[in-house]
C-alpha cells in the first residue's frame, strides 16, 4: 500500500523568496546609509552600520553589541549634564513620544570628539520594542557657523551687527 500527500508550497516559497528580497533591501539601505544608524534594546546597542563603526573607531562590528550610548561618549555633554543619566532621559522621552530628536556629543575610541544630531524612534521588532538611532556628525556644520558668526563680528567690529553698505 502506498500513500502519498500533495501539498502546494509554492505560495509559502513566494513568501520566502519575498522576505529575503525585503531583508537584502534593508540591509543594503542600512549599511549604505551616510548616517551611522543603530538598533538599540534593553541590553544597549544590537546592531549598526559600517559608518557607525568607522565614526567611533571600531574595527568589527561584533565590538559594539552590549555597549551603551553613554559608552561611547564624553562623561559630561557640553550643557553639564552626566552623559549616562542624561541617556535615560532621552531614551524615557522617546517611548513617550515615539520618536526624539537633539543633539549629542560623542567619543571615539582614538578620545576625539565629534557633535552629532541624533534622532531616535521607536519600532517593534519580533514584539520587542527597540530603538532605531539615526545619528548625523555635524562637525562640518559646527565650524562653519562658527567660522560665519567669526567673519561677521570681524566685519562690523561689533557683535551681532550687519556688516554690509547700502549703496542706496
Amino acid at each position: 500500500m502506498l500513500q502519498a500527500n500533495i501539498r502546494d508550497i509554492s505560495e509559502r516559497k513566494r513568501m520566502e523568496q519575498s522576505l529575503r528580497e525585503s531583508e537584502a533591501r534593508f540591509r543594503t539601505l542600512f549599511d549604505l546609509s551616510p548616517d551611522f544608524l543603530s538598533l538599540d534594546g534593553e541590553q544597549g546597542f544590537v546592531d549598526c552600520n559600517e559608518v557607525g563603526l568607522r565614526q567611533l573607531g571600531f574595527a568589527r562590528r561584533e565590538d559594539l553589541p552590549g555597549k551603551f550610548p553613554y559608552d561611547i561618549s564624553p562623561p559630561t555633554q557640553p550643557n553639564g549634564r552626566e552623559s549616562k543619566a542624561l541617556v535615560k532621559e532621552l531614551q524615557e522621552e522617546t517611548f513617550k513620544k515615539g520618536r526624539h530628536r537633539f543633539e549629542w556629543q560623542f567619543r571615539r575610541l582614538d578620545g576625539i570628539e565629534f557633535p552629532a544630531e541624533v534622532l531616535l524612534t521607536i519600532v517593534e521588532l519580533q514584539g520587542k520594542p527597540m530603538v532605531f538611532s539615526t545619528i548625523r556628525d555635524i562637525s562640518e556644520r559646527k565650524a562653519n557657523l562658527t567660522t560665519l558668526a567669526q567673519a561677521k563680528e570681524a566685519g562690523s567690529g561689533r557683535p551681532g551687527r550687519c556688516c554690509y553698505k547700502s549703496e542706496f
